[in-house]
């Protein structure tokens, strides 16, 4: 695990515990305060509303020092109710910025896990400049040239045997294509997987790890245009190839369902127009 691994894992942890623990509390609190402001509330628009009840039917009995009286305080409670109303608001809102607080901070540690992080572009690889042939040799030199070129041919398969066991994986790399017939007589054509094994000859790397690691084990994801396309089992955490079809992240396993699913609907619309030209 690396370090950005490692203090990714540290910093969900402490925000875990504050979610199991201070944020609940803190939540807790905020909403006993405004049932108490809510009782509160009740029994001062009661107490408003008899105050309303007495002055409107005793209005003509009352001084004119009486009536002032009672609108004055009527204004006075109604604008307590307000204040109350605004300090529930505020309490509320101070809830939701502590939960939305949380919800930020989730997703930004969320980021550092090795599967979130951001594939960076690959830089092209400059062409490799044409070199001018070799003058023509003496037979000594040829002579050789001829041993060098079996030294060569020797050690080809070592150098093969050794980038094959560095991009094993769970199944062959082999881009199955539809078979298609034609009346008109058209041979069935199957395209490998020669250009991803070829990748490896440019320069590329592959993996979050961003490294070329001779000879250690690797799993391809099943996504057909994945940016990154292997990875290595140590950095993924795995020590045997996975069973069935296997994806890098989410998105990539909602692209690789729905090239699947496209696939699926492609063959099915040939063979149904194959049927209408054989009943033709």
């Amino acid at each position: 695990m690396t370090d950005r691994n490692e203090k990714a894992v540290k910093a969900m942890i402490e925000l875990f515990n504050e979610l199991n623990q201070e944020l609940p509390g803190r939540t807790a609190e905020g909403l006993a305060e405004i049932e108490k402001l809510d009782q509160e509330t009740k029994e001062k628009t009661e107490e408003l509303h008899k105050r309303r009840i007495y002055y409107m039917k005793r209005h003509k009995d009352l001084t004119p020092e009486q009536l002032e009286g009672g609108f004055q305080y009527i204004q006075d409670a109604m604008a307590k109710l307000v204040k109350i109303g605004d300090k529930k608001l505020q309490i509320a809102a101070g809830i939701r910025k502590r939960m939305c607080d949380v919800l930020k901070t989730y997703d930004e540690t969320d980021k550092n896990f090795i599967e979130n992080w951001e594939v960076e572009e690959e830089e092209p690889v400059p062409e490799k400049p044409v070199e001018p042939k070799d003058p023509p040799k003496t037979a000594k030199s040829g002579r050789k040239s001829k041993i060098a070129e079996k030294e060569e041919e020797v050690e080809a398969p070592e150098e093969k045997k050794k980038v094959k066991r560095g991009r094993k994986r769970k199944n062959e790399v082999v881009k199955e294509k539809e078979e298609e017939e034609d009346d008109d007589g058209e041979e069935k054509e199957e395209e490998g997987g020669e250009e991803a094994a070829a990748a490896d000859d440019d320069g590329r790397r592959w993996c979050w790890c961003k490294m070329n690691k001779d000879g250690e084990d690797m799993v391809c994801c099943d996504n057909d245009v994945c940016p990154l396309a292997w990875f290595h089992f140590s950095c993924i955490g795995i020590t045997r190839a996975p069973a069935g079809r296997w994806f890098c992240c989410t998105a990539c396993k909602e692209l690789g369902d729905e090239q699947e699913r496209l696939r699926t609907e492609e063959k099915q619309k040939k063979q149904q127009q194959r049927g209408i030209k054989r009943k033709k």
